[in-house]
């Protein structure tokens, strides 16, 4: 469950059997969950197991991919990821089950071995996603959830843990110094606490993983000047600009937009569209002469956002 230079055991069993310490100064995982990823049920097996990425080939999941794994399916609109930066989560200790009644000479309860576990989080930008959590109150989609230390991940199984979602909401607090954020509890109960799963993730799991990042610019007419960010012609020419993402995503599940670069439509009289399946700009040739500044956007189906500023200058002809 960790890393060999830590502990020895190899078996389930034999970890039962061990106290672990840490061997060294190794620092422990930090008391806060710093980031969370939901994915629907079953989609990711379970550590040790052999599972395929989108686009990828057969590997075993360990502590060294399980964020790429996530966010392999988290950039394909596959499951949605709050990352280290925007959420904070704590947990109490658990509420352990008893016996219903006492028998024989015994004076308490005993515990039964399940436990009921609650996690808290606190989401900074919960005001700006009240659809998404009024869907997630209802509790109709089945997701499993992985829960990040900045050293550990653990993992609550919708078939297993039988996970609810509660306490949506927020606070507008009247006080003009604070934002508005709101949070969630996931609720489950088990036989025993989770298990966590070792590994170096706070930097793994910073949020700006879960955005999208623009390739170079292919340019058919216009001319590419200061490293892509000015792309230049002759008034009544015309021509393309082609945008595309560095990460690797299945076909249909990206959507181009373009705006000014204030992020407002773009005027009329700038003959300037995209198509939003392919992310290919283009550049009518009524442009008169002027620079003209815009930006590029994508997202998929579940939120992954990504943009990209640049300038169009139009000489006279």
């Amino acid at each position: 469950m960790g890393q060999l230079k830590d502990f020895l055991s190899t078996t389930q069993s034999a970890d039962a059997q061990k106290l672990r310490v840490p061997v060294g100064t190794k620092r422990l995982p930090k008391a806060a969950f710093i980031a969370l990823a939901l994915v629907p049920k079953n989609t990711l097996p379970e550590f040790g197991e052999q599972y395929t990425p989108i686009g990828g080939s057969a590997t075993t999941l360990t502590h060294l991919n399980i964020v790429s794994a996530l966010l392999n399916l988290v950039l394909n609109g596959r499951g949605y990821f709050f990352g280290n930066g925007v959420v904070n989560g704590k947990r109490g200790k658990p509420k352990e089950m008893t016996e219903s009644a006492l028998y024989g000479t015994r004076t308490k309860a005993r515990p039964t071995g399940e436990l009921e576990e609650m996690c808290e989080f606190k989401f900074k930008q919960f005001y700006m996603n009240k659809e998404f959590f009024n869907e997630l109150r209802a509790n109709s989609t089945e997701y499993d959830y992985y829960m990040f230390t900045d050293k550990s991940v653990e993992v609550v199984r919708y078939d297993i843990d039988e996970p609810t979602i509660d306490g949506v909401g927020d606070d507008v607090t009247g006080n003009i110094a604070d934002e508005i954020a709101g949070g969630f509890n996931i609720t489950y109960s088990r036989d025993g606490q989770i298990i966590p799963v070792f590994g170096e993730f706070e930097k793994e799991v910073a949020v700006s993983k879960a955005s999208f990042t623009f390739d170079t610019v292919t340019a058919t007419t216009l001319v590419s000047t200061l490293g892509g960010k000015v792309f230049t012609m002759t008034a009544g020419a015309g021509g393309s600009l082609a945008f595309a993402v560095n990460e690797d995503v299945e076909a249909g599940v990206l959507a181009f937009s373009i705006f000014t670069s204030t992020g407002e439509a773009i005027p009329g009289g700038q003959p300037v569209t995209i198509s939003s399946a392919t992310g290919l700009v283009t550049v009518g040739n009524g442009m008169t002469a002027g620079t003209y500044k815009y930006k590029v956007a994508v997202e998929n189906a579940t939120g992954v956002f990504g943009e990209r500023e640049f300038s169009i200058k139009v000489n006279p002809a």
